[in-house]
């Protein structure tokens, strides 16, 4: 079991982000999660804990990542699709206004 959920991990990495985060906010949250040990660790156990049979947990995980980041941040998308860069955690992201 989580020792949190993914809104905790979520703002746990946004705390590490400027006040006032880029439209590439999303893309920076996942590189925050993956150069962390202690993220990374629970990033990884909240994709064991959130799997199905249908969905991969990882899956499941990023997809609620991003809603929690726009929820938090009070954003929107701007535009999706854009090939993660510096996460391999993803493949791709969306960018919020």
């Amino acid at each position: 079991m989580p020792k949190s959920s993914i809104e905790e991990l979520v703002e746990a990495a946004l705390d590490r982000l400027p006040p006032v985060p880029k439209e590439e906010v999303t893309h920076e949250l996942f590189e925050i999660i993956e150069n962390d040990p202690a993220l990374f660790h629970e990033y990884g156990t909240l994709c064991e804990h959130h799997g199905s049979s249908r969905l991969p947990g990882r899956a499941i995980v990023n997809r609620s990542i991003g809603a929690w980041v726009k929820k938090k941040t009070g954003r929107s998308t701007l535009s999706s699709g854009h090939p993660s860069t510096r996460s391999s955690l993803i493949m791709t992201f969306s960018k919020l206004v």
